[in-house]
Formats: C-alpha cells, sequence, structure tokens
C-alpha cells in the first residue's frame, strides 16, 4: 500500500494549499512583529541609558569630589555601573548610530560641564572586553552592553555600563499556532471559514475550537 502525501482531489489541495499559505503569512508576521517590538525595546533602552548616565553626571557636578563615589555606588545596581575613568586624549571613534546617541546625551547635559566634545556611547560592547572595574556583577547570561562616557569635570570622566538579559526567541508564540499543522492528522479540517475569517489556531482557545459534531 503507497502512502500518498499529497491528496488526490482539488477540493483538498485547495485546502492545503490555503493552510499552508496561511500558516506561512502567520509566521512572517509574527517574525516582523517581534522584529519592530525588539527594535522598540532597544530605542527605549537607549532612552534609558541616556537619561540616567545624564541624571548622574548632572548629579556629580552639583555635590564635592570627595562623593563622587558614593553618588556613583549607590546609582549601580545589579545591571547599572557607575565608575570613575580618566579623561581621554582624544574622542572614542563611533558609529553613526553611537555619534547620534553621544550627541542627544550631549544635550542632556548642562551648558557648564567641561570636555563635553569627549562624550561616548558604546553599543553592542562584549562584557568580556570592559573593564572589571566598569561591569556590574551581574548574575545570570548577559545579552547586550551599552556603555556611556559622560565628563563630570576637568579631570574626570564617569562610565555608565547598562547590562540586559538576552532576549527571547522571537518564534515561542508563532511556533506554538504553527506546530500542529505539521504535526497533526486532519490538520486542514480545522482550517475553516468563520464568517470572512479562517481559523488559523482554533487549538490555542476552547471558544474557537470546532464543535465535535462539526
Amino acid at each position: 500500500m503507497r502512502f500518498r502525501f499529497w491528496p488526490n482531489t482539488l477540493a483538498v489541495q485547495l485546502i492545503v494549499v490555503t493552510g499552508v499559505a496561511v500558516a506561512l503569512s502567520n509566521i512572517a508576521v509574527a517574525f516582523w512583529f517581534e522584529y519592530g517590538n525588539e527594535q522598540q525595546n532597544a530605542i527605549a533602552n537607549n532612552e534609558r541609558v541616556l537619561d540616567r548616565a545624564a541624571a548622574v553626571a548632572t548629579t556629580l557636578t552639583a555635590v564635592p569630589a570627595s562623593s563622587h563615589y558614593v553618588v556613583m555606588n549607590t546609582m549601580s545596581s545589579r545591571i547599572w555601573k557607575f565608575a570613575p575613568v580618566p579623561v581621554p586624549k582624544t574622542a572614542r571613534a563611533m558609529t553613526p548610530e553611537e555619534a547620534t546617541l553621544a550627541k542627544h546625551l550631549d544635550e542632556m547635559l548642562p551648558d557648564s560641564v567641561p570636555n563635553q566634545n569627549l562624550i561616548s556611547v558604546k553599543l553592542h560592547a562584549p562584557i568580556a572586553d570592559l573593564p572589571a572595574n566598569l561591569v556590574p556583577h551581574t548574575v545570570g547570561p548577559v545579552g547586550d552592553t551599552i556603555q556611556a562616557i559622560v565628563p563630570v569635570d576637568k579631570h574626570t570622566m564617569m562610565s555608565g555600563v547598562f547590562v540586559r538579559g538576552p532576549a527571547p526567541w522571537p518564534m515561542g508564540s508563532s511556533s506554538r499556532c504553527a506546530a500542529p499543522i505539521d504535526s497533526s492528522p486532519g490538520w486542514w479540517r480545522r482550517l475553516r471559514p468563520v464568517g470572512s475569517r479562517w481559523r488559523t489556531c482554533p487549538w490555542q482557545s476552547p471558544r474557537s475550537r470546532p464543535s465535535s459534531s462539526a
């Protein structure tokens, strides 16, 4: 007995092709949706780092130098680390995106802060490449890092490093919907038109599951 993978009747073939097209469309939409969310999260994280670095640097300019360590240590946490660094002789090389963020950070600082031409931002720096005294003591896997170098006075700069966990696998939701299409026998029977729509994932919600009499 030979097993026929492709159905013989035209109606079933149409259902199979439509089901595969719907599944591929759902997967593509899920990828695009997660990509958009990831971009928005990256922008929000960048703004978060710039705001906090500017706030800490502004606070340091208003307190005595003897209190700088206390302020930076207090503002540091499991995912943040603020530490003093020497004033570099020249500005660090940056990508166009990093240069845009550095310019935005410059606009957040008071005009009285010196060495604003030495402000720099470093994105996606491997945590192993950063000095141990500049990174937070993060427990667990590390995903991405952002570092901002901000001036405090004529003789001191401040390094602010933000560390976040690894991003989750983007297909977590769509794969749960697509898996039964590959593994469940007679899956095309569940892709039924409801009004003008197709039920593409009826097994996730009891309300959308087809009744036993259908």
